[in-house]
């Protein structure tokens, strides 16, 4: 995403966008477009380098939130939490609420939290023609085939130099340059499924670790065998366009989009949140984050994350939409 066409004018700047940081601050990212932003703001504190480690209750009621605990042990409180941790360490956080508060005996949502974890099922794949790129935009178009509903392909953004640096050391680099000019990088990526197994534990609250992934593709079979399909299907393609290529698997480290885990619904019994995005039976705790989605789409979910927090954020502007949402 672009601020001004003058992004064009600048090669390197063209070159490497979208999840590429701006140094001539050309690009809407998130530097620009919110940190930069709330400097000027006298009634919001930005707080870095230290994370969130607890959720505290209220001394009255355990239904209710009293603030955030930091690594360093320093103490927030405030009327309404909002959690935006992550598909990972959003349920971590609330899962050791319940736990110790002694509500993931008696709430319904306790034995949903950290559960359905999803994401892209990821392949990169490296394409080498004949004749040089010369193309400035890398990563502006999706592509999309009727045989494989769940999937899609898009560039990978990466220009000469970067490419380069993907092809083995061992190859010598002057023809490895000469290979990053005819080279082309693309995401495959398939929408998983939900599977309640595929799941997020919490670690021993006396530990204080990070939070353990419980995940395993072969629950996810038609998810799997379509993404294989895909992925020969577009390399035959290449193919027959004069191109050969090469794939690489991305493992579960190389997690991306994840979201699921508090996924939202009307029942309780069956979801964390609510349609406001409110955690079901906590009254003032709403998540704002890819954890709620209970599917992910076979595109980035970043821009259906962002319309969910701004339409919780507009709620919060109004107590009795909230009311509403909340029963």
């Amino acid at each position: 995403m672009f601020v001004e066409d003058v992004t064009l004018e600048n090669d390197n700047e063209a070159r490497h966008f979208d999840g590429f940081a701006s140094v001539a601050g050309l690009k809407a990212e998130g530097q620009t477009s919110l940190l930069s932003q709330l400097k000027g703001y006298d009634n919001l504190r930005l707080l870095t380098g230290h994370a969130v480690q607890h959720l505290l209750g209220s001394d009255t009621d355990t239904r209710q939130i009293a603030g955030v605990m930091l690594d360093n042990g320093q103490c927030f409180t405030a009327d309404t939490i909002l959690l935006a941790a992550g598909a990972m360490h959003s349920p971590r956080l609330l899962q050791d609420y319940l736990n110790v508060s002694g509500l993931s005996d008696t709430l319904p949502v306790a034995k949903l939290v950290g559960r359905y974890f999803k994401r892209h099922i990821l392949t990169a794949m490296l394409t080498f023609s004949l004749g040089p790129k010369t193309d400035a935009l890398r990563k502006t178009t999706a592509w999309f085939h009727d045989r494989f509903p769940h999937s899609s392909v898009q560039p990978l953004g990466f220009s000469e130099d970067v490419l380069t640096t993907l092809i083995p050391r061992i190859v010598p680099r002057f023809i490895a340059r000469w290979l990053g000019k005819r080279a082309y990088g693309f995401f495959l990526q398939t929408e998983e499924g939900s599977h309640p197994d595929n799941r997020v534990v919490a670690k021993n609250q006396t530990t204080m670790g990070l939070p353990k992934l419980d995940y395993d593709l072969k629950r996810l079979v038609n998810a799997k065998q379509e993404h294989v399909q895909m992925v020969r299907n577009f390399q035959s393609t290449l193919s027959k366009a004069g191109c050969i290529s090469f794939t690489k698997s991305i493992p579960l480290a190389g997690t991306a989009h994840a979201c699921g885990t508090l996924i939202s619904g009307n029942d309780p019994q069956t979801s964390v949140v609510d349609a406001a995005g409110k955690v079901h039976g906590i009254d003032n705790v709403y998540v704002v984050d890819g954890s709620i989605m209970p599917r992910i789409s076979r595109v980035n979910p970043a821009l259906t994350i962002y319309a969910w927090s701004l339409r919780i954020a507009d709620q919060l502007l109004q107590p009795t939409i909230i009311k509403k949402g909340g029963q």
